[in-house]
């Protein structure tokens, strides 16, 4: 089992403000944007706009910069979407 999400399994154990899992989403792009032996893609942290309420809508991004191939996911696009933020953090 990867050792940063083991570390970071508790997390997930309850519900999470969107500012909690943006500093996750921090957290992660710090690890795994680093190069790794036998690890061909990166992870990249970016900001696609603002929400009507002026909060910062962020994106994440993996794949292998060599290749063009990446991994898009949407979710949270509505406000009554409470959950499913904190759900594709946890797929990936």
């Amino acid at each position: 089992t990867d050792p940063f999400y083991q570390q970071k399994s508790k997390f997930f154990g309850r519900f999470r403000a969107v500012s909690e899992i943006h500093d996750f989403m921090t957290e992660w792009q710090a690890e795994f944007s680093k190069p790794a032996a036998g690890r061909s893609w990166q992870v990249d942290m970016f900001t696609v706009g603002k929400s009507g309420e002026g909060k910062m809508i962020k994106a994440i991004e993996f794949g292998n910069p060599n290749r063009g191939k990446h991994i898009f996911v949407i979710g949270g696009l509505r406000g009554c979407d409470w959950v499913a933020p904190l759900a594709i953090v946890h797929s990936i």
